[in-house]
């Protein structure tokens, strides 16, 4: 049975009057008045957050429209030089040769990603899973056994 703690000079806000179909004491207050706490609301939306969500789908459409590289040129291009460096004899590439490089990879990983979002799509999902990548990975370059 419940306790409720009372002050010397005060009456008890409620009384219990029995259990409910969930085993749970059922209390009636008395003068119909609520525990001073409040349950708290869950908290709204920030203004922001109804933008943001709108401006992703336009971002994509927009990034899916254009054609220029997704990746900074400079970036890339140290990235081609460090994996050059494992080689014993220095390389040099020419500026086109990193440019070509840059198109082919991102080619690839634009063909990726869509196979990847529509194996997602297929499974009822929004997101993508490293599982998903993976598959799609192996489906495209065949058995590396």
């Amino acid at each position: 049975m419940e306790r409720s703690i009372v002050h010397k000079d005060q009456e008890p806000r409620h009384q219990i009057i029995g259990k409910n179909h969930f085993g749970i004491y059922e209390k009636e207050y008395v003068d119909n008045r609520r525990p001073n706490f409040q349950v708290a609301a869950a908290p709204p939306k920030p203004k922001n957050q109804k933008k943001r969500q709108q401006r992703v789908p336009d971002e994509i459409r927009k990034l899916q429209a254009s054609t220029q590289l997704i990746f900074p040129k400079s970036r890339f291009r140290k990235i081609v030089k460090e994996l050059l460096q494992d080689y014993l004899t220095p390389l040099q590439v020419a500026d086109e040769a990193v440019d070509a490089l840059q198109f082919a990879a991102e080619g690839y990983l634009v063909k990726l990603f869509k196979q990847t979002n529509k194996l997602t799509i297929r499974s009822g999902r929004k997101t993508i899973k490293k599982e998903d990548l993976q598959l799609v990975l192996d489906l495209l370059g065949g058995e590396n056994d």
